[in-house]
């Protein structure tokens, strides 16, 4: 359901990819702890818009089978190159070449949000319908300083991702049980404002819209004491975090349908 505008900014980003920046790399860290919980080494998991395909290859440590899944080419193709992604296959989202029930955990970061409410519950579903055990969705959260800097950064026309929108804790889990899904387990990620890793004196004047530039050993050592919080206090970043994470188990209605 990904439109031409769409693909064309995807086809961007991926075109202009090289590495991934101290902040995602610690919330992909803190999803892939999230989600191992609930992981078996004779498990399988399926990131279904794995996208650069990180998490793939992180998660090849953790079970049986950890595959990914994109609708195009190019994310797969960095996934593999840059990743060591070993199980990929370039698939529709809302039309996942797997058969009902046979994969223990689908899952994906960063994909619903580009769609309405309808269609995300669409791709939640059938996300549900190959998953065995649980499915897992990852998205923006609604009440940050980060939903104020995408509305100055549309405003001035420099949003780089086209339609996109946060999520409450609310909405989330409405979309998760309007798959029929029951909701067993939820994270708040990265209680902070957005930070850009700086290289030179030329790069602080690079970002723009509530963007902090700072260096990276400030950024680090910034990263570990939110990391403590969030450890010691989680509903600071369940209410304030950048991303909102959640896990909801097929129900036996689900099964019958």
């Amino acid at each position: 359901m990904q439109n031409k505008e769409q693909k064309k900014i995807w086809e961007k980003v991926y075109k202009d990819f090289k590495e991934h920046n101290l902040t995602i790399s610690y919330i992909h860290d803190k999803i892939e702890r999230f989600i191992s919980h609930h992981l078996d080494r004779e498990y399988s998991i399926l990131e279904a818009g794995c996208g650069s395909g990180t998490m793939v290859a992180k998660f090849q440590d953790h079970c049986e089978l950890s595959m990914g899944l994109d609708y195009q080419w190019e994310p797969l193709r960095i996934s593999r190159d840059l990743f060591n992604s070993e199980t990929l296959v370039m698939g529709d989202l809302f039309s996942l070449p797997f058969k009902d029930s046979s994969i223990d955990i689908v899952w994906n970061a960063g994909v619903l949000e580009h769609f309405s409410h309808e269609i995300s519950v669409k791709a939640c579903s059938e996300m549900a319908r190959a998953a065995r055990r649980y499915v897992v969705i990852n998205v923006p959260n609604r009440c940050t300083l980060f939903t104020i800097r995408k509305i100055l950064l549309r405003v001035l026309g420099k949003w780089p991702y086209g339609f996109e929108r946060s999520f409450t804790r609310k909405k989330l889990k409405s979309t998760l049980s309007e798959s029929g899904l029951k909701v067993i387990g939820e994270l708040g990620i990265f209680c902070s404002p957005p930070l850009y890793e700086i290289s030179n004196y030329k790069a602080i004047f690079a970002p723009f819209g509530l963007t902090i530039p700072l260096t990276a050993g400030i950024i680090r050592r910034l990263l570990n004491m939110i990391d403590r919080i969030e450890h010691k206090i989680p509903t600071i970043p369940l209410i304030f975090g950048y991303q909102l994470v959640m896990i909801g188990e097929k129900s036996e209605s689900f099964n019958k349908q």
